[in-house]
């Protein structure tokens, strides 16, 4: 049976913990690949202040470059609008043989909401759902992976573009280099 993880976001940008954590978590995992799910909009972010969806999957490509193991799954931004987890993965079930399974990788944060997520006892049919850790946030519902967390985010990124501080050591070279080429987050 073909295991495939399952990672979502909006990846506004991708930073270095979304690759190199993610990874980590395919091999304890032992899965064959990961599928990084881009989001047009995000149900529990609720706003227009995403990045364009082109600079996201642009940047997400150059994030995921060279990298064999992963793949990136432009399914809800073809869809647009709000995003939910069971309609990715029954879609993605539907485009896959029977001899697959799901896992669906997701952080402590968003596991800690995870009762509020959109039919989520069907996705729980369809993928397993591990966990990433994150400082500050604790599951006690999942499996949380042993893997060490990096303290970075998304927010934070934006937040040191903002404050003209350097984020050479939080995304990939060539991230850095797109962020910088299209004055984003400015």
């Amino acid at each position: 049976m073909t295991r495939i993880l399952v990672f979502g976001g909006t990846f506004d940008p991708p930073h270095l913990g979304h690759v190199e954590l993610v990874k980590k978590a395919m091999e304890h995992l032992q899965c064959e690949k990961v599928l990084f799910v881009i989001a047009a909009t995000s149900p529990f972010k609720q706003t227009n202040a995403h990045t364009l969806s082109e600079h996201r999957l642009a940047m997400l490509k150059l994030a995921l470059a060279e990298k064999p193991w992963a793949e990136i799954c432009t399914l809800e931004l073809d869809r647009g609008g709000t995003s939910y987890t069971i309609d990715t993965l029954q879609t993605l079930q539907k485009q896959h043989e029977t001899d697959v399974s799901f896992m669906l990788l997701i952080g402590e944060d968003q596991a800690a909401s995870f009762d509020k997520w959109h039919n989520n006892e069907e996705i729980e049919s369809i993928a397993s759902v591990v966990v990433l850790g994150r400082d500050g946030y604790e599951s006690d519902r999942f499996k949380t992976l042993p893997i060490e967390t990096i303290p970075v985010s998304s927010s934070q990124i934006r937040k040191r573009c903002r404050d003209n501080q350097s984020i050479e050591h939080l995304v990939s070279p060539a991230v850095c280099a797109y962020i910088a080429a299209h004055n984003l987050y400015m």
